[in-house]
C-alpha cells in the first residue's frame, strides 16, 4: 500500500479496517500479498480464485474455497 506523506502510514497501521472499509465504499480494492489459502492452509497454486471482502481481494486454492469463505 502506497501513502501520500509520512505519518499516513502509522495511522493506517492504528486502525486498518476502518481503511479497508472506506476503500470498500469507494469502490477500491486493495490486493492481498498472500502465499498460503485462508481456508485449506496450502499454498496458493495461482491468482485465478479470489473474493473481493471489505476493500480486499482475498485469493484461495480452488473455488471450493472460496464458497467455504
Amino acid at each position: 500500500m502506497y501513502f501520500c506523506c509520512p505519518g499516513c502510514d502509522g495511522e493506517f497501521l492504528n486502525d486498518p479496517e476502518s481503511f479497508y472499509v472506506k476503500l470498500a465504499e469507494q469502490g477500491t480494492t486493495v490486493e492481498s500479498v498472500q502465499q498460503f489459502c485462508p481456508v485449506s492452509g496450502d499454498e496458493l497454486p495461482g491468482r485465478d480464485t479470489y473474493v473481493d471482502h471489505v476493500g480486499r481481494r482475498i485469493f484461495f486454492c480452488c473455488p471450493g474455497c472460496d464458497e467455504t469463505f
